[in-house]
C-alpha cells in the first residue's frame, strides 16, 4: 500500500484555498443584500417605526443646539430674564423627547436584531444539516462555525443597526448644510473648503 501527498493537502493548503477564495470575492454584492433582505419582512412594521423614530431622532439633534442658541443670543448675552424659563423648558422638553426617541428606536432596532439573528443562524443550521459528510470533510469546520455566528452576526449589524444608522447620520449631515447655510452662507462655504480634502483622504486610507 502506498500513499502520495500533493502540495496544496494538509491545513496550510486549505488555509491558502480559504484565502485565495476570499480576495476574489466581490466586496459588495447586490443580489446578496436584496436576498438577506428578506430575513427583514416579516418585522417591517417594527422597522418601519424605527425610522419614524429616526426621522424625529434627526429633526431633536438639530433643533436641541438651536434652542441653545436662542438661549444665549436672546436671553442670557443681552441679560433678559424674561421668557428665559419658558426657552429653557422647551430646550429640556427638547432634550427628554430625544432620549425617548433614541432608547425606543434603539430598543426596535434590537429587538428585530435579535429575531433576525435568531433566524439566519436557524436557516444556516439547516442548511448545514442538509449538506453531505463529504463537504464537511472536505471544508475547515472552523471556517464553517466561524460562517454561522461571526459572519452571521455582522450581516445582521448591517440589516438592522446599520442601514438605519448610515440614513439617519446621512439626515443629520444634510440637515447641518442647510442650518448652516441659511445662518451664516459664507461662513458655511468657508468651512465646507476642507470636504475634499476630507473625501481625498479618506479614499486613500480605505484603500490603503
Amino acid at each position: 500500500m502506498s500513499f502520495s501527498f500533493s502540495p496544496g493537502m494538509g491545513p496550510r493548503g486549505a488555509i491558502h484555498r480559504l484565502g485565495s477564495a476570499e480576495q476574489e470575492g466581490r466586496f459588495f454584492n447586490r443580489r446578496v443584500v436584496a436576498e438577506m433582505l428578506r430575513f427583514l419582512r416579516p418585522y417591517c412594521r417594527r422597522m418601519a417605526a424605527a425610522v419614524l423614530l429616526m426621522v424625529l431622532v434627526t429633526g431633536l439633534t438639530l433643533l436641541t443646539p438651536y434652542l441653545i442658541k436662542v438661549a444665549i443670543d436672546e436671553y442670557i448675552t443681552p441679560g433678559r430674564t424674561q421668557g428665559l424659563a419658558a426657552i429653557s423648558l422647551w430646550t429640556a422638553g427638547a432634550f427628554l423627547a430625544l432620549y425617548a426617541a433614541t432608547s425606543g428606536q434603539q430598543f426596535l432596532l434590537s429587538w428585530v436584531g435579535q429575531r433576525v439573528l435568531a433566524d439566519l443562524r436557524e436557516h444556516l443550521f439547516r442548511h448545514l444539516q442538509r449538506l453531505s459528510i463529504g463537504y464537511h470533510d472536505r471544508h475547515i469546520v472552523g471556517v464553517t462555525v466561524s460562517r454561522v455566528i461571526n459572519d452571521v452576526a455582522v450581516i445582521n449589524d448591517l440589516l438592522t443597526q446599520g442601514l438605519v444608522s448610515l440614513a439617519g447620520d446621512l439626515l443629520i449631515l444634510a440637515g447641518i448644510i442647510v442650518v448652516m447655510l441659511q445662518m451664516s452662507p459664507r461662513l458655511a462655504l468657508l468651512t465646507f473648503i476642507v470636504l475634499p480634502l476630507m473625501a481625498l483622504l479618506t479614499a486613500w486610507f480605505s484603500r490603503r
